[in-house]
């Protein structure tokens, strides 16, 4: 059984460019990870509440499906845009980053299944990230981002130079749906029993990298740029 390990953000350096699957509490640092991986390293990101918001603002077929189903998403249509998220990836030989994904045990079991199919278990990296709860909250309650281009800003520790526009791309800052202080206990009590546990699992199969996601920013894009 293979160990989780944690590494020292400054020393630690990957050989090759793995594809990444993020496993962390709501306002860890994911989206930080993910903007700097897309735009240093050209990978792909694979966000299901992105790409969610994605179709039901512009109208798309799979818009019109989650319209249909009330604006509810279900594991059949959730697990059918990751697998061709995916596919996608594999066959343009692009590496991608999964954020947000899985948060439980079946998404978990089917992700390892299309991992299988296209035969990338060896590229596969699940990168876990350790903070508490109370540093989760106080970044969330401040958090704006850019829907286009994905950068996430603070109002109290990443102030866009412009208020409310993004410094990458200019456009608007906004606040994400259903991050008020109740509802990201919630969301964190569902992390903490149903994903967290996620870890141990995955330690069965796959290489894991555990960061303390409490550390300053620098100190991440340090170790993000050795890979």
């Amino acid at each position: 059984m293979k160990k989780t390990v944690l590494f020292s953000l400054a020393t630690i350096s990957l050989i090759g460019q793995p594809n990444f699957v993020l496993i962390g509490p709501p306002g860890c640092g994911k989206g930080t990870f993910s903007f700097f991986m897309i735009n240093e390293k050209d990978y792909h990101q694979i966000c299901l509440g992105d790409i969610i918001r994605f179709h039901k603002k512009n109208n798309t077929e799979t818009g019109k499906a989650i319209a249909a189903n009330n604006g509810f998403v279900d594991d059949e249509m959730a697990y059918k845009i990751i697998r061709d998220e995916i596919h996608q990836c594999v066959e343009n030989k692009r590496s991608f980053i999964i954020d947000g994904f899985p948060r439980n045990i079946p998404a978990f079991e089917f992700l390892i299944k299309v991992f299988s199919e296209k035969d990338i278990n060896s590229s596969i990296v699940f990168v876990h990230f350790k903070i508490d709860d109370q540093t989760c909250i106080d970044r969330i309650c401040n958090r704006i981002v850019c829907f286009k281009c994905t950068e996430v800003f603070n109002t109290t520790t990443k102030k866009p130079k412009k208020e409310m526009i993004c410094d990458s791309c200019n456009a608007p800052l906004e606040t994400r749906e259903g991050e008020g202080i109740d509802a990201t206990k919630k969301r964190l009590a569902y992390y903490r029993e149903h994903t967290e546990p996620l870890v141990s699992q995955v330690n069965n199969s796959f290489k894991v990298i555990t960061i303390d996601a409490k550390s300053p920013m620098g100190d991440c894009l340090a170790f993000y740029k050795t890979i």
